[in-house]
């Protein structure tokens, strides 16, 4: 989400023990009951291992998205290293007490003011979120909106930064385990973490190179589904002359339209990525589109990063070739915009028609990332959709053009 905000006060409910290992999810029985039963329970065989929860992610680089039970309401939250603190939905308000203080959050459009709060009683498998400091409540609809899936909640840095953290794409997997001062070379190339704000559970950044602009510190952002992002003047020096588009983009604070181009080449810990797709932004990012591709441990404690090449090492990366975007509103599959001289506009589809159909799939029970993949799915593939606008149902037909 590239999400920051400075640090305030905070009044800790319960004293902090600094855990070896983030676990990103709240999947227990009630919270009161888990608490009283971890007590007597002996220590499982998976904790002496260093293992301290696991738990199942979509494969490929989707986005990050964990279950936190708060007392007995279980719900998604995103795993977001680009946010300096966990983040409550203001539906969750009620689980709050009295605000301790208000701080100024920077997202990838423009600051926004948040509240923040000690954080309640809840869990991220058997680990206490209130481990993770403060945490703030906003409002999240458009979050939902656009990932098409009942998001409650961001895990940020302030619960993650006392665990190991290990993403396997191909897998499917997620686990997070106690630190230690050992060296991990079965876990792949080291590439060393960086806190240039010094803040204690600050956001990090890993140092790459990109053609044509020299060492970067990149923001590490779990919360973007992109490869990367530039700020304007890198942007410029990296970007393709030939290869610009531009398209909407999601953040905290609202919607935004950016440039997007193709870079000649990107290494990253002793690895080289040639062709990515970087987005125009108002810092220096990888997100997930690129962290996808490997195996990685996020060892957060020794601020280091373990690279493993993964099955998409070498996936093409393609951006959207039908002009289309979507986002799911009260169930249905609801067109947010349409690009000029795209081929969705020379459809005659517009802005606010819903999508009832995607070929003989009904558009409201789709998954929005699968809708996504098929419209990056190659140059010339014809798509074929049933729109409703107003109490007219059409059938279109478009072919998709690729743009950079």
């Amino acid at each position: 989400m590239a999400v920051r905000v400075a640090a305030s006060g905070w009044k800790p409910a319960v004293s902090l023990r600094l855990t070896s290992f983030a676990v990103l999810l709240i999947c227990v029985l009630g919270l009161s009951v888990f608490a009283a039963e971890s007590k007597k329970k002996p220590v499982e065989a998976k904790d002496q291992a260093g293992v301290l929860a696991e738990f199942k992610i979509e494969k490929g680089g989707r986005d990050l998205l964990l279950p936190v039970r708060i007392h007995e309401k279980e719900c998604l939250f995103v795993v977001d290293t680009g946010a300096t603190y966990s983040m409550f939905d203001v539906s969750l308000r009620r689980f709050l007490g009295e605000p301790i203080g208000t701080v100024e959050m920077k997202t990838a459009a423009e600051p926004i003011k948040l509240e923040q709060f000690n954080p309640p009683e809840a869990f991220v498998g058997n680990l206490d979120l209130r481990e993770g400091g403060p945490i703030g409540c906003l409002d999240l609809e458009l979050l939902r909106r656009v990932m098409g899936k009942d998001v409650r909640g961001i895990l940020g840095m302030g619960f993650l930064k006392n665990y190991v953290v290990r993403i396997d794409f191909d897998s499917g997997i997620v686990r997070f385990c106690r630190g230690d001062r050992r060296r991990h070379p079965e876990l792949g190339r080291a590439v060393r973490l960086y806190n240039p704000g010094g803040e204690v559970g600050g956001v990090l950044f890993v140092k790459g190179n990109v053609a044509g602009v020299g060492d970067i510190k990149f923001l590490l952002d779990t919360g973007r589904n992109v490869a990367g992002d530039l700020v304007k003047e890198l942007f410029e020096k990296a970007r393709d002359k030939k290869a610009v588009a531009e398209g909407p983009a999601a953040t905290l604070a609202g919607t935004r339209r950016d440039r997007k181009t193709r870079i000649r080449r990107l290494a990253l810990g002793g690895f080289e990525h040639h062709g990515l797709v970087m987005d125009e932004g108002n810092q220096n990012l990888i997100g997930l589109g690129l962290l996808s591709r490997y195996i990685i441990t996020l060892d957060f404690p020794r601020m280091k990063m373990y690279l493993q090449k993964g099955r998409a090492f070498d996936r093409p990366d393609e951006i959207d070739m039908s002009g289309l975007h979507v986002w799911r509103v009260e169930g249905r599959t609801v067109v947010y915009s349409v690009d000029k001289s795209s081929p969705a506009e020379a459809a005659g589809i517009r802005s606010e028609d819903v999508v009832l159909k995607v070929g003989e799939a009904d558009g409201a029970e789709m998954d929005l990332d699968d809708l996504r993949d098929l419209l990056t799915s190659g140059d010339g593939k014809e798509i074929k959709m049933t729109i409703k606008r107003g109490e007219e149902e059409k059938a279109v037909t478009f072919k998709l053009k690729k743009q950079i």
